[in-house]
């Protein structure tokens, strides 16, 4: 299979700046969608070589379905401390628990997970996943939105997680608990995202932001610096991210299992698969061969 990356609609903004001799540049969904099975091949093919997490996460989504049915329900496996020991260690191999983002301790992570142990049971129950994602979907009297919303404001306060708190902490853990649903947000992925021209829902969801968050402010969502990135932003990425699938298995007359056939390598779910093709480092090279061709 020929791999050579493409973009062939790759688009600089108009009113290009220069910044010493970087161009601002502006990358098309539609860039990412026709070069994501080479970006995710890119991403396998280095990442092992200088990534502590990348086979650490491997095992850890085996041993999490393993747990998950063992104990029958988030309750019970969120109490569990063997596990939430093994998320930890996870999730320091994805560069957490260092410097500012260092962990609570064990009681306080744990006692934040078990609050949040409810709500994760009733997506799961709701069967509430990436691909069919429905933020005004009801679960209970309440909205997918709110239980959502609910999980990432603990997962996110100083303290309860880490000391400093934030969207990298909360979205990781989220992803490690549920990667059916829950994307990872970091530095990398939200550069690309604050790269991305047209940063929308698929038509099927909505003609705008507006129609689907709720209390939406108008403020941009694909911010780059994290430290900036609320719940709103988060929820649209989230969003986005089920653009790029359906748009994907649009593109190649596939279902869901087909898109998880690009990664099945590593047992990846749909986030995690998107995950490694947003990753910037890997698109920047790209983008500097296609310069260079």
């Amino acid at each position: 299979m020929n791999h050579k990356p493409k973009f062939e609609e790759f688009e600089i903004l108009t009113g290009e700046q220069v910044i010493g001799q970087r161009r601002q540049i502006s990358i098309l969904t539609s860039d990412i969608v026709q070069n994501l099975e080479f970006l995710v091949k890119k991403h396998n093919d280095e990442k092992p070589h200088c990534d502590r997490g990348f086979y650490s996460y491997v095992y850890f989504m085996k041993y999490r379905k393993k747990r998950l049915a063992e104990s029958g329900n988030y309750a019970k496996l969120l109490r569990d401390t063997y596990f939430c020991e093994e998320l930890k260690k996870v999730l320091k191999d994805f560069g957490m628990g260092q410097r500012g983002s260092k962990f609570s301790s064990l009681s306080q992570f744990q006692n934040t997970l078990v609050k949040a142990s409810t709500d994760f049971d009733l997506l799961s129950l709701a069967e509430i996943r990436l691909e069919t994602l429905d933020l005004k979907q009801e679960i209970e009297n309440e909205t997918t939105y709110s239980v959502i919303k609910r999980i990432y404001k603990l997962f996110s306060y100083p303290g309860n997680l880490s000391n400093s708190g934030g969207v990298v902490i909360a979205s990781k853990t989220m992803h490690m608990i549920m990667p059916e649903l829950f994307i990872m947000i970091d530095s990398y992925v939200a550069n690309t995202l604050n790269k991305i021209f047209d940063y929308n829902p698929h038509p099927e969801d909505g003609e705008s932001w507006y129609a689907i968050i709720p209390n939406y402010d108008g403020l941009k969502l694909n911010r780059k610096d994290t430290e900036s990135w609320d719940i709103n932003r988060y929820i649209a990425a989230l969003i986005y991210y089920k653009r790029i699938l359906r748009e994907w298995c649009e593109k190649n007359n596939s279902d869901i299992q087909g898109f998880l056939n690009l990664d099945a390598q590593y047992n990846s779910t749909i986030p995690r698969i998107i995950d490694k093709a947003l990753w910037w480092e890997n698109i920047e090279k790209l983008l500097q061969t296609e310069n260079k061709t």
